[in-house]
């Protein structure tokens, strides 16, 4: 095999593609990046949620929620559909006066609890 040495002339030019090209994919990315969609699209089809009365809360998710915090004061729920997924929020005040929400999926017939949340003070 033959090695060629490159002239100033041809590395010059080689390294000047390369910086273009380089400088292009950056750009691009930024370009793309910085593009968002309108308020209004994000989500507009995808989720449901609506606040509902404890009432309307199914019994499996009450005796979910109240098998994993049982001093719970339940004060508010909401029900959220997110791709065809039914969930529940459910917020309360535990034991100690911290308010908590809890976030409940039904998984193979049963109500799990995929999340609880609180605030740090």
């Amino acid at each position: 095999m033959k090695a060629t040495a490159l002239n100033d002339g041809q590395f010059f030019l080689k390294n000047r593609i390369f910086q273009c090209v380089f400088s292009l994919i950056i750009l691009s990315t930024a370009i793309s990046c910085d593009q968002q969609p309108a308020e209004s699209e994000v989500g507009a089809t995808l989720n449901q949620k609506s606040d509902i009365s404890l009432d309307e809360l199914p019994k499996g998710v009450v005796d979910t929620v109240l098998a994993a915090r049982p001093y719970l004061k339940i004060s508010g729920a909401e029900k959220e559909i997110k791709n065809g997924i039914v969930y529940f929020d459910v917020a309360g005040t535990d034991e100690g006066g911290t308010e908590i929400e809890l976030d409940l999926m039904e998984k193979d017939g049963q109500w799990q609890i995929m999340e609880v949340q609180r605030d740090i003070k």
